[in-house]
């Protein structure tokens, strides 16, 4: 009976400990997102640094509008894809025609990807 609440308690703090890893700043997601595009479309160092600058704005951005609970859920919603669409744009003066063309397959893929988890959470309930 020891073992097994030693266990149990070992167990709840590794979940803690997993979840705090999770929580990534939008520092760390923003470099993520550029090391991802850079590998994608072959982004060049001054294309690179423009891109996480971007990124790095637009993660900020997010996370102050998943703090701010008070907002309506679909008014939160709303924003965030207007921020989504004002990166993109950003996006489009930086990348070249080919770069762009890739970027929104990637998207694109991205999209149906998750459209995919919804409908499978969703079939499963």
């Amino acid at each position: 009976m020891k073992k097994l609440t030693i266990l149990c308690g070992f167990i709840s703090i590794m979940n803690v400990a997993c979840a705090q890893q999770m929580q990534k700043t939008p520092n760390k997601r923003a470099e993520h997102r550029t090391l991802l595009l850079q590998k994608q479309l072959s982004l060049n160092k001054e294309q690179a640094r423009k891109v996480k600058v971007i990124m790095l704005e637009q993660a900020v951005r997010i996370d102050s509008l998943k703090a701010n609970r008070q907002a309506e859920k679909r008014n939160r919603r709303l924003t965030k894809r207007q921020i989504i669409a004002q990166t993109d744009g950003r996006m489009e003066k930086i990348l070249s025609a080919d770069q762009e063309a890739t970027y929104l397959k990637w998207k694109e893929l991205k999209r149906q990807n998750t459209v995919e988890m919804e409908n499978r959470r969703t079939n499963h309930r």
